[in-house]
């Protein structure tokens, strides 16, 4: 949260007009639950990214899938930072991507932050299949560093690639109703001729291993 509220004193020079507006971002998107015991919001976001990547980015998730990758590995700092950890200490003012992204959140809310995220891995993808299986993680902390997400062109190149990015208000609400039924069961289907369709959702994880609806390991912790 420091992250964000940092990000706003820079906008804004004032630390009440700061705190006023941490607080109603806060209570407006929920985010409290991404820091309450068990992490209900943080675990919700991975599940949504991992089935989002699934439908929109398929190859890209084959990929991850075959490593046994998922979005816990990389995407926390982005959903609880809601990417102001791409901010430098030097920096004077935000960079124009990061204005662009928080003029998205602003307005649609957390689907803006799905599409940046896949904006993100879109940035890298090529790259992270090219590079060897043991040297994939290195290009995955480069999602992570303060100066992610800047330089010429990024912030009109999201601009224009936000509307073409297929995540809708209504898929996100369909995946998060797939999420509330999943979470708090474990259920398993032997299919012997496809497989094992295996959703483990006790407590803290969400498991689906390889199976006859073609998913993959999928880590909500």
């Amino acid at each position: 949260m420091s992250y964000i509220a940092e990000f706003l004193f820079v906008l804004t020079g004032e630390e009440a007009l700061t705190f006023g507006l941490l607080r109603a971002v806060i209570e407006k998107f929920e985010m409290g639950l991404l820091f309450v015991n068990e992490l209900p919001l943080l675990k919700k976001c991975f599940y949504l990214l991992d089935r989002l990547l699934y439908i929109v980015r398929p190859d890209l998730m084959t990929y991850f899938r075959s490593e046994e990758v998922g979005a816990n590995f990389f995407s926390s700092t982005w959903f609880m930072t809601l990417f102001t950890h791409t901010m430098r200490n030097e920096d004077e003012f935000p960079d124009a991507a990061l204005l662009a992204i928080w003029d998205a959140f602003l307005l649609y809310g957390w689907k803006a932050i799905f599409k940046t995220c896949i904006f993100a891995l879109d940035m890298v993808g090529e790259k992270l299949m090219e590079v060897q299986p043991d040297q994939m993680m290195n290009v995955m902390k480069d999602l992570l560093k303060a100066g992610f997400l800047r330089g010429p062109g990024v912030a009109k190149e999201f601009r224009r690639r936000y509307k073409e990015i297929d995540v809708t208000s209504e898929r996100l609400e369909l995946l998060s109703g797939e999420y509330e039924s999943v979470k708090d069961y474990k259920v398993e289907i032997n299919i012997p001729a496809k497989g094992v369709f295996h959703v483990c959702a006790k407590l803290n994880h969400v498991i689906i291993s390889q199976g006859v609806l073609g998913l993959s390991l999928i880590h909500i912790c």
